[in-house]
């Protein structure tokens, strides 16, 4: 097994210390300086780490202003490159499966029961995460998966049935999961996009089966991804 190197050592402890909740997204890191001091090295690993969770999108780093966490990642999948992608496969399609059935039945009464407030709530949330995906597609700092949630979470609380609010509200981690390996499968952005101003519009029409039918199509395209083994990484 090949051993790993100092770079790899120090950005795995700041990874789990991003996990642990020491540091939240939007969050400002130590400097390279006192990173260095901390780990008792050089600069140069200490810039390799940050080089690897850039590249993750866990951390970005702003000229003159230092180094941000930029999302926070699952707690139980390691994206560690020795990883098995296997690991935590039928956790995940059972997760998401679950999520079919809540969501779309949520999504169905939302369109039922929303109200004027609520369908702002959600075409803010639309508008939003519509603009984190145009930031992350640009290479830009994003908080995509925050915008996402909180779409989702905009559906629910539309429905008025605390039900589906509690249980969205109760799983923020299996979220966080479907996300992140989401993006680890290069998902189409503009897909996303699209499921969600049609999860919208038919809320905004009161349309139930069509919402229901929006909400299925879009985790079901989720899960389909989830099945689907990322590219290994050549390093080239």
């Amino acid at each position: 097994m090949k051993k790993k190197s100092l770079g790899e050592i120090i950005s795995e402890d700041i990874k789990k210390e991003i996990i642990s909740g020491k540091y939240q997204a939007g969050d400002k890191l130590p400097t390279e300086r006192e990173l260095a001091e901390y780990y008792k090295v050089s600069r140069v690993p200490v810039r390799e780490a940050i080089s690897l969770l850039t590249q993750e999108d866990i951390v970005s780093v702003k000229r003159s202003s230092g180094i941000f966490v930029t999302n926070v990642p699952p707690s139980f999948i390691s994206s560690g490159k020795n990883t098995p992608y296997l690991k935590n496969e039928v956790i995940l399609q059972e997760s998401v499966q679950l999520r079919c059935l809540i969501e779309s039945e949520g999504s169905r009464q939302a369109a039922v029961h929303a109200n004027a407030e609520d369908i702002i709530q959600i075409q803010e949330s639309l508008f939003r995460s519509i603009d984190e995906i145009r930031k992350l597609k640009a290479g830009q700092d994003h908080y995509f998966f925050q915008a996402d949630a909180d779409f989702h979470l905009a559906v629910a609380n539309a429905s008025h049935s605390d039900f589906f609010t509690n249980c969205l509200s109760a799983m923020p981690q299996i979220i966080s999961n479907h996300q992140y390996w989401s993006l680890k499968n290069t998902t189409p952005m503009d897909e996303v996009v699209s499921y969600h101003t049609s999860i919208f519009e038919a809320i905004l029409t009161k349309n139930p089966d069509r919402a229901y039918e929006a909400m299925y199509q879009h985790l079901s395209r989720v899960k389909k991804l989830l099945t689907s083994k990322p590219p290994e990484n050549t390093g080239k």
